[in-house]
Parts: structure tokens; sequence; C-alpha cells
């Protein structure tokens, strides 16, 4: 397991969303009560409709760290390869469902969370 930093906490993030801590405390409380506690699922990529066969790895010890909602991820050696692509950097981030206020960009009440999803993002070349 690793250490990931999964969303910027009360600060716009690269898309301008601020997610206030509350309201993330809250969806991550919720997903926790009707899911189990503990540990959430990390998704092969983000979606409304997720399914047992797209979980590439686990996220669990969920806490917030200098402004970032971190956790402790790892991924099923199996799917590595669905994870993993050479050149690239992946990232975690929550996989959600809520409306944000037009005019503050501010995540509203009533956001749930859905499990987690791999991001890839372009990598240095060597």
């Amino acid at each position: 397991m690793i250490k990931a930093k999964l969303l910027e906490i009360d600060r716009p993030t690269s898309r301008g969303t601020i997610y206030p801590r509350a309201i993330v405390e809250k969806a991550l409380a919720d997903y926790f009560k009707n899911i189990g506690p503990g540990k959430m699922a990390i998704y092969e990529k983000a979606t409304t409709e997720p399914k047992m066969g797209d979980i590439v790895g686990i996220a669990e010890n969920f806490r917030f760290e200098d402004g970032y909602l971190v956790a402790d991820v790892g991924f099923f050696e199996q799917d590595l390869h669905r994870v993993a692509r050479k050149g690239e950097i992946i990232n975690i981030r929550p996989n959600g469902i809520g409306s944000i206020d037009p005019e503050t960009n501010v995540i509203n009440e009533g956001y749930r969370i859905t499990g987690l999803a791999v991001v890839h993002k372009p990598g240095l070349q060597s």
C-alpha cells in the first residue's frame, strides 16, 4: 500500500471545484455506513454504475492531511496491466454524484461517493 492524495479539501481543485471538508466527511461516513467500514473500491475508470469486474484495487485508512483527503491504496497484481501504462501518471480520485453551486463552485450538500477511480495523465517520456 502507498499513501495517495485523493482530493484537495476546502480550496479549488484543478477543475475549480471546492470540496468542503464537512461535506466530504459526511460522504465518507455515508459510504462506509452503507457499503462497509474502512475500505473503498478503486475502479478502472470513473462510473456512476460501478461493477465488481471494474475493481482494480482497494483504498483504506482514509484521513485528512495538509489540505487533502488521503488514503493508503493498493492494486491487485493481476489488474496492474489495466492500471499502469508506460509513460503515464495515474491519479486516484473519488467517484461521486452531486451538484455544484454555479456561483461559488462549491459542491453542495448531498454529495455521495460511489468509490474511487483511476485517472490517467500523460507522463514524462524518458
